[in-house]
């Protein structure tokens, strides 16, 4: 019996278990497509013309008879093999990193520097406050006194100690070090929301791009926030609290991250969890318009949102 067999990178026609012909691939990935997809390539139509094969191996045909020889294959076919099966790993690899993932890492990214710019200026803070605590008392936003400490801007008739220049400048170090961190999270920011801008631009319109990209964060990837129910989506960013409800009965979280939303923000206590699930279900429709990559119709909802909440 004659037996059609193809691989990733050749298709074979086999009888008493030698190959009698090959064709090889000279586009490997593009015809391992088609073959993922059970669809019949140049290559194989030519063999089977030529040798009409009594049966097929592998995937392609139900009613044709899957066997597999006993054929031992020569070294130069075991190494275009590996190789073959190395560049379509490779490919796919490269692939499965998703634009949404790149939102996901940015997003981690600027909360971490959230945590560790708060960390370094509590800690600015409290050291130069031993020289001169009323800047500490006068500036309450944390950049602007990073800033006012770097350009040693001291208030008059210092209360604090009369400190060295040899202990001012770890301060300065540090004030400087912790600038850097702030301007760092700017600029990711600013990534963040282009890059939303061009993802996800629905979700975007409705909850923002900071609000949407946690949203994403905490699903996992666009894929799987698209599958979700808006009642889940509703409660992403709320596990904690949730977990708390199902294991110690307390009272149930009404959102998570949307919490945030200016639309919550500015409801009356007694309408937040009716605005959250309206928000919610807005969200959840515009993930799926972002995933299958319809019309831009966040403005639409938004709008809705609006003259429904205001």
């Amino acid at each position: 019996m004659k037996y059609l067999y193809s691989t990733c990178f050749a298709s074979f026609v086999i009888e008493d278990s030698k190959i009698i012909d090959k064709i090889e691939f000279k586009d490997v990935l593009n015809k391992n497509k088609k073959l993922e997809k059970g669809l019949w390539i140049e290559q194989e139509e030519q063999l089977i013309k030529k040798h009409n094969p009594d049966a097929f191996i592998g995937f392609k045909i139900d009613d044709k008879i899957k066997l597999t020889p006993d054929l031992s294959l020569a070294s130069d076919i075991e190494d275009k093999f590996r190789e073959s099966n190395l560049k379509i790993t490779q490919n796919k690899i490269k692939k499965s990193v998703t634009p949404d993932q790149l939102i996901i890492q940015c997003i981690n990214t600027i909360e971490d520097l959230n945590q560790d710019t708060n960390r370094m200026v509590k800690r600015l803070r409290e050291w130069y406050s031993l020289h001169d605590p009323e800047t500490d008392e006068n500036v309450s936003d944390h950049y602007a006194f990073v800033k006012t400490v770097i350009n040693k801007v001291e208030n008059k008739g210092l209360m604090g100690a009369d400190l060295k220049e040899k202990d001012l400048n770890p301060i300065f170090d540090l004030a400087n070090s912790t600038k850097s961190l702030f301007e760092l999270r700017s600029r990711l920011t600013q990534y963040l929301e282009q890059s939303m801008n061009k993802v996800c631009p629905n979700i975007t319109a409705v909850a923002g791009a900071l609000i949407g990209a946690k949203l994403l964060q905490t699903a996992g990837s666009l894929k799987d926030m698209a599958t979700m129910a808006s009642s889940t989506i509703q409660l992403l960013g709320a596990e904690k609290a949730l977990f708390r409800h199902l294991t110690t009965g307390a009272l149930p979280p009404k959102y998570g991250y949307i919490h945030e939303h200016p639309l919550i923000s500015k409801a009356k206590r007694s309408d937040h969890g009716r605005v959250a699930r309206a928000l919610a279900d807005k969200i959840s429709l515009a993930s799926r318009v972002d995933y299958f990559k319809g019309d831009f119709i966040g403005d639409k909802y938004r709008t809705e949102l609006e003259e429904r909440f205001r």
